[in-house]
């Protein structure tokens, strides 16, 4: 069975809380931690871990993204010419090294596969697919840390902190307020999936510290946020834990949340195209899922 080394968490000697150090970007969020029910000593032991200080640039990165997407000036094109249809699929996921690797990782998994489908009725094919789109079956879990990525969202909460990461944007009194209406929202999503993150790190053993993960958070082989596997993870392993870092666990794990969003034995092209966008929303994306389970059928 597949296991991708994540550190454990090594609760059994505590840091003392006058001996820890982090940097003071983080204090709000410290204290909101504690106020919400969490350990003051764990909390500060994890936050005195995390290497780079706190950075408004993530929650820049993204409003900055979002600002242009909605103000930026729309160019007339020319009434003749036609925007270029989507990629059917991405052409660099069904190549012959990724489809071996796709082969191989079928057989090493035969048995858990089978269990899967026979307990969620999802197909195998289906399910190393999604995984080959999301990691390439676990060998790209991402470049960032999880933790720190939420947690400078989730610290972000207000343009003022934001701001000197949008330089050049023409902000006007109204943009300003649409502004921090997005930054409350994503540092609101941001705090409650850091809460989950630090929960699941609990349940599971792992450190949240030094787990890898997406540039918005998302861990494991199947890439879920922290809120959905507290939601949809499962033990598919039997070894009493959750770990989305096993390939057991997360392939049941994304065929339960498949499932519950309605994924069921004979849909159709169409439906089944439908279910897979609740993962991501792209049709290149549900259309590449399909194109690799019909290539290893």
């Amino acid at each position: 069975m597949q296991t991708i080394s994540v550190e454990p968490l090594n609760s059994t000697e505590p840091m003392e809380p006058a001996l820890v150090r982090y940097d003071e970007g983080w204090n709000h969020l410290v204290e909101k931690l504690v106020a919400d029910g969490f350990d003051r000593t764990y909390v500060e032991s994890l936050f005195g871990r995390v290497e780079n200080p706190y950075s408004a640039g993530p929650m820049g990165h993204k409003m900055r993204a979002l600002f242009t997407t909605k103000f930026a000036p729309r160019k007339q094109e020319p009434k003749k010419t036609k925007k270029a249809p989507a990629p059917a699929i991405y052409s660099g996921v069904l190549v012959p090294e990724n489809m071996r690797r796709a082969r191989t990782f079928l057989e090493t998994h035969s048995e858990s596969l089978r269990a899967m489908e026979k307990r969620f009725g999802v197909p195998k094919e289906i399910a190393v697919g999604l995984m080959l789109v999301e990691t390439r079956l676990g060998n790209y879990l991402g470049k960032e840390q999880a933790f720190r990525n939420l947690a400078c969202l989730a610290a972000s909460d207000t343009l003022e902190s934001v701001r000197p990461h949008l330089s050049g944007l023409q902000i006007t009194s109204d943009r300003a307020k649409w502004l921090s209406k997005r930054i409350g929202d994503k540092s609101t999503w941001a705090y409650d999936e850091l809460k989950a993150l630090i929960t699941y790190s609990s349940q599971s053993g792992l450190d949240p510290v030094t787990m890898p993960g997406s540039i918005y958070g998302a861990v494991g082989i199947c890439q879920f946020m922290p809120s959905n596997i507290l939601r949809f993870g499962v033990d598919g392993d039997g070894d009493g834990t959750v770990n989305l870092f096993h390939a057991s666990d997360a392939m049941h794990s994304l065929a339960n949340y498949l499932k519950y969003h309605g994924w069921k034995p004979g849909l159709s092209r169409e439906k089944q195209n439908r279910v897979l966008r609740h993962y991501n929303n792209s049709a290149t994306y549900a259309n590449t899922i399909l194109a690799v389970a019909d290539a290893l059928r």
